[in-house]
This record gives structure tokens, sequence and C-alpha cells, in this order.
């Protein structure tokens, strides 16, 4: 062909024919896409739960707070309790020992 495009001898032209080699490439970036997508989404779901879990640990801690405070309450109570009930002892076992003596001294000499 010259630079006016006339042919100026003939021309043989051989066509080869192959498999095209992006579609295999394509399958391949589609597989590893399909991959990546789902790997994203268990992080993603992983991602959604742990707000739910810092819940659920924040409603145990109060619940656990609840209860050293209301163990501590009770602790105070019956050490109270406690301290009234050994004034009481301690004042009767006074008072049966000086009716003991009251009852020797009042029986005299033996």
């Amino acid at each position: 062909m010259d630079r006016d495009l006339n042919y100026s001898m003939p021309v043989a032209v051989q066509v080869e024919v192959v498999p095209d080699a992006r579609n295999v490439r394509i399958d391949e970036l589609e597989t590893r896409v399909r991959e990546r997508t789902r790997q994203f989404e268990e992080k993603n779901a992983a991602v959604e739960e742990a707000p739910r879990e810092l819940r659920q640990a924040q409603d145990q801690l109060i619940v656990q707070e609840k209860m050293a405070t209301l163990g501590a309450l009770v602790a105070g109570i019956v050490h109270e309790h406690n301290s009234r009930l050994v004034a009481i002892g301690s004042s009767a076992d006074l008072a049966r020992r000086s009716l003991d003596r009251l009852r020797r001294l009042a029986a005299g000499p033996r």
C-alpha cells in the first residue's frame, strides 16, 4: 500500500484466532473479589457484634457493682447488729455474775 492508500502489490494476510486469555484472568479476578467480599462481610459482622458485646459486659459490670454495694451494706448492718448483741451479752453476763455475788453475800458465811 502506498501513501495514497493504493494497493501496489497483492498482500497475503494470515489471521490466527487464539483463545482470549482475558476470560481466564477475569474469572480469576472475580473469584478473588468474591473471596475478599466474603472476608469483608465476616469482619463487618464482627464489628457490628462488638457494641452488643460491650453493652452486655457493661450491664454485667453494673450488676456486679450493685451486688458488691449491697454486700457491703449488708455486712455493715450485720456488724452493727452483732456489736449490739455483744454489748447486750456482756451486760447480761455482768448482771448474772453480780446476782450470783449478791446471792452469796445474802446467804451469809457458811
